[in-house]
């Protein structure tokens, strides 16, 4: 019999649900109409992103559809409407722009039988996420139309942000002082309408200061009536005691007419595509998305520098990791103050005993003033910081609430503020790394010490006290630190300075520390700190910062150092869900135990953990015992070269010698005009008489082969910033590229030069140079410098150090027969009878012989180059199953009788498996695809009870095994076949 209730036809009760009226303020027709609706979003939904707002209702109109999206968009804490009317369910997707509409996902009858309504939609598909299995063809028109209100916001301010700067560009020509006016309109601009919706700024207030109840922030701004604007700005500064409406004052000469214009044709939305400001509601957006707001002052300069906004997401898991309780919370780097929000948020609790909706206001601030605390650098970001908190302390307290309070201070006409307790200094606008009586917190200490701080390299030019003060603490503590002079290293051996012996940390810093050769600075850190946990994001980046070009790191650690400490090291993975809603999903297999004495005595390093797995690693390992190193056949002579790199043309030295000037006597200006004049000197696009010199770059560098020349220099470049000495351009030799992902080497015998990103070495034996150019070109040397050597692999700045490439495994001994081989095959593709990708295979082959690997060794180096975008397909399979049989059974001459695989791309997490039936049981195990399923399922459960997700990869039944991996060929290719049969077969022989 079906219930009347759909809610309840499909599994919820009533314990389940927030039962509410939705309030629209400007339609409370809409309001009575819709009348109480049910809302959903506990435990697991927030994270699997099935959070929805149910409303039945009947004859609802576009209009008013528009503008149910509008505030359901707004508050942020649904991902679902479902829209019940007549006989059917419209499911559709709500974080889409209200002006594109809501995305419609499916619509679902229900004037059908409860078993069949529940295939389609029911409370487990809902709280599992499983949803987004059943609806999987949704999810790329959600990945393309997905918008929050947050991301919207800041396209808005972005667009505004422009316009006002080129407005002030006259009036303040300093770059500087005209951004603190334009950061300081905006945010004024965002707190008075933040104000104006919580209906803190009434009537009362409005008629009392102005004598007009019913006008508006937007009314003087059409108005451009500057004056009244200074004032209001004025009076919001008396009543809520907010130093963002008195520092930086503004006159009433510079409110320009424009720039009102523009504030106001952004608050209502007349010029432009952009959403207007009456499209977002502060009174319901979430606070933390203000903080968002940083990035659209995040200038190209800062981006570049490494100054990036902090996800929400990446806070949140760095806080649920290190604090636990109450105590004083320091950002060195607070930024726009994301960290110190949410961490006010997770520690403070309302006591039960303040009743009043003002002592609750004070009993926050009192809070934020003993325990809140951020250093920033930029006056934007420490505004935005303050203005955020401010916003906290009102928090879920209600319109009518303020409403009630503001007319009670204002009508009092006493000295009573809102914000009585000023905690504006607790957020010091000051360099981190300033030392001694004009430090920031000077001799005071901190329970937790959490943040992002700047990933740019100090420079060694100062172009303004900053400079000369990150320099400075850099040069002091150099011992310490790389001479790459990165500031995050700075900062992460700063804190120790208000930390004591129970402080904890928490940072997100650039993954090179840890991955390149940062020897200095990762032995500070493995001796001074207990490190706890580590996070390497370096797969997940493209998800978590828009414009990093490389990847962070999440650091949890603190103070109580132990000589036998284990680390746990996570790495987790993208998969489809994890693209889609840009959330990071954790897999308990990414995680390896770490030994930090090891670090410490670099018996092992945290590269060694990005890029293969544990397999590929050992391999790796075993080409580094059992060869021998390159450099043991280089022809090294120190006398006659000190570098393997080409020139470096233009710096200070050329400068000097060129046109005996001094880098620091002349502007940026004279510096690239004379390097231009310098270059046009010394190259030319043709050979003739005066440039007879080829010249190449790495990307004219391919393998075997250079590619057309296009440039020549002069015979003499000892005026070069770098000339290296004339021995490595002449004669035989061996070019092949520093950077990028891969090595590409060319044999040459005639003088040629190239840049400092090209190495040339030459050999002792000068009958190994085209067979040593095919073991540089091959997968087998590619595979190992990237498992053990690249840094910032796939990375924009991917590079091969020269103590690297000189440590490359060449043979101990090379078979002649192959040696001739490889000549006949290096000599054909340099001359041209053939291409690389022609005999690319049969040198492959060739090289794995010289190197006397065996079948399996050679597979797993090819197998390590599939892509990860590479289609899966049956056949991938099937040659898994092949090779996983042939494993087993020549240790175990009996057992498997039957091997069955099951993929589908299409599903949310992207689950596969395979299932191995032995002998002839008659127990009836379930079939391999519904295990795939229901695991599916079981991960979505998981999302949001912890935060790491633990993918079972082995399920073992009476007759069976199943494997289940993600659906990556790479996951399923045939060494890891081999090495899937090997663990049972070591399994079987241990029972």
């Amino acid at each position: 019999m079906k219930s009347e209730n759909l809610l309840h036809r499909i599994g919820f009760s009533d314990i389940d649900l927030d039962r509410k009226v939705l309030s629209f303020p400007n339609n409370e027709g809409l309001s009575d109409k819709l009348g109480t609706v049910s809302y959903y979003a506990k435990d697991k939904s927030e994270q699997v992103k099935t959070r929805f707002y149910w409303i039945k209702g009947g004859n609802i109109l576009l209009d008013e559809l528009k503008i149910i999206h509008e505030r359901i968009w707004n508050e942020n804490k649904a991902d679902l409407l479902f829209l019940e009317q007549g006989n059917s369910i419209d499911v559709k997707y709500i974080s889409t722009s209200p002006k594109e509409g809501l995305l419609n996902i499916v619509t679902i009858p229900t004037n059908v039988e409860d078993s069949v309504l529940l295939n389609k939609i029911s409370k487990e598909h809902i709280t599992t996420g499983a949803f987004w299995i059943e609806y999987s063809n949704a999810l790329e028109r959600v990945k393309q139309q997905r918008k929050t209100v947050d991301e919207a916001l800041v396209d808005s301010l972005s667009s505004l942000r422009v316009k006002l700067d080129n407005i002030y560009k006259n009036l303040f020509p300093d770059k500087e002082a005209r951004s603190k006016v334009v950061q300081a309109l905006i945010d004024r601009t965002l707190f008075i309408k933040f104000l104006e919706d919580k209906k803190i700024i009434n009537s009362d207030f409005y008629h009392k200061y102005f004598g007009n109840k019913d006008i508006h922030y937007k009314d003087l701004l059409e108005r451009k009536d500057a004056k009244n604007i200074n004032e209001l700005f004025c009076r919001i500064n008396e009543v809520f005691n907010n130093k963002l409406f008195a520092t930086p004052t503004i006159e009433d000469a510079d409110l320009l007419d424009g720039a009102l214009t523009e504030i106001a044709h952004t608050i209502k939305g007349t010029r432009g595509g952009q959403l207007c400001l009456f499209d977002f509601q502060f009174d319901i957006i979430p606070i933390e998305f203000i903080s968002h707001i940083y990035q659209i002052f995040l200038d190209d300069k800062k981006a570049r520098n490494g100054i990036f906004y902090t996800p929400e997401g990446l806070a949140n898991l760095l806080l649920d990791n290190v604090i636990k309780q109450e105590g004083r919370v320091l950002d060195p780097s607070c930024g726009s103050g994301i960290f110190l929000v949410l961490a006010f948020r997770k520690m403070y609790k309302s006591p039960v005993d303040i009743a009043g909706t003002y002592d609750k206001i004070q009993h926050r601030l009192d809070f934020i003033k003993r325990n809140i605390f951020g250093i920033e650098l930029e006056n934007t970001a420490a505004r935005l910081a303050v203005f955020s908190l401010y916003l906290e302390v009102l928090n879920d307290i209600t319109a009518s609430e303020l409403n009630k309070l503001i007319t009670e201070i204002i009508q009092a006409e006493d000295s009573k503020a809102l914000f009585s307790i000023d905690f504006s200094e607790n957020i010091q606008e000051a360099n981190t790394l300033t030392e001694g009586d004009k430090a920031p917190f000077v001799n005071e200490k901190f329970s937790y010490i959490i943040g992002n701080p700047p990933w740019f390299s100090i420079g060694k030019n100062a172009k303004d006290k900053n400079d000369t003060i990150n320099y400075s603490y850099w040069n002091k503590y150099r011992d310490f630190f790389t001479l790459e002079r990165q500031i995050s290293q700075c900062f992460l051996h700063r804190i120790k300075y208000w930390s004591t012996e129970d402080t904890k940390f928490g940072f997100i810093v650039n993954s090179s520390n840890f991955i390149n050769e940062s020897e200095n600075f990762q032995q500070f850190i493995f001796s001074s700190y207990h490190l706890e946990r580590i996070f390497e994001l370096y797969h997940v980046k493209e998800i978590l910062f828009d414009y990093a070009k490389e990847p962070a790191c999440l650091l949890i650690f603190d103070n109580c150092i132990s000589q036998f400490n284990s680390i746990e090291y996570f790495s987790p993975r993208l998969n489809s869900f994890a693209e889609t809603f840009k959330t990071i999903l954790l897999n308990k297999s990414d995680v390896v135990i770490i030994k930090q004495q090891d670090l410490l005595g670099q018996k092992i390093k945290l590269r060694d953990y990005l890029i293969g797995n544990e397999q590929e690693l050992l391999l790796a390992n075993k080409l580094e015992q059992e060869c021998a190193s390159i450099v043991n056949i280089m022809l090294v002579d120190k006398k006659k070269y000190s570098s393997c790199r080409g020139f470096a043309d233009w710096g200070a030295d050329a400068l000097r010698k060129e046109f005996k000037k001094n880098r620091e006597d002349i502007s940026e200006e004279e510096y690239s005009s004379f390097k231009k004049t310098f270059l046009e000197k010394y190259y030319n696009k043709v050979k003739d008489k005066e440039y007879t010199v080829p010249f190449v770059t790495p990307t004219q560098l391919k393998s075997f082969l250079i590619n057309e020349i296009d440039a020549y220099c002069q015979e003499d470049i000892s005026n070069f910033d770098r000339p290296r000495n004339q021995f490595i351009y002449a004669g035989e030799k061996i070019l092949f590229t520093r950077i990028g992902g891969d090595i590409r080497a060319v044999y040459s015998d005639e003088k040629i030069y190239f840049n400092t990103d090209i190495y040339a070495i030459k050999l002792k034996d000068s009958k190994l140079y085209y067979t040593i150019v095919c073991c540089l070109n091959s997968e087998l040397i590619n595979y190992y410098s990237q498992v053990k050597l690249r840094k910032r692999v796939d990375g924009a700045f991917s590079k091969l150090n020269s103590s690297d490439f000189e440590n490359l495994p060449i043979p101990k001994h090379f078979n002649k027969i192959i040696v001739e081989q490889l000549n006949t095959l290096s000599k054909g593709i340099l001359n041209g009878d053939y291409s690389f990708e022609d005999k690319k295979n049969e040198i492959n082959d060739l090289v794995f012989d010289l190197y006397e690997l065996d079948y399996i060794e050679k597979q797993r180096i090819s197998d390590f180059f599939i892509s990860k975008n590479q289609p899966i397909t049956k056949k991938i399979f099937e040659d898994y199953c092949t090779v996983f049989f042939k494993t087993f059974r020549t240790r175990l001459k009996t057992g498997i009788i039957k091997m069955e695989y099951s993929y589908s791309p299409n599903l949310p997490l992207g689950i596969s498996g395979i299932k191995v039936t032995f002998g002839e049981s008659n127990a009836k195990s379930p079939k391999i695809d519904k295990v795939q399923l229901s695991l599916n399922y079981d991960l979505l459960k998981q999302v949001g009870s912890s935060v790491l997700i633990s993918l079972k990869e082995r399920i073992y039944s009476e007759d069976s095994i199943f494997i289940i991996k993600d659906t990556n060929p790479k996951s399923w290719t045939k060494s890891a076949a081999y090495d899937d049969a090997r663990v049972e077969i070591e399994k079987l022989l241990q029972a």
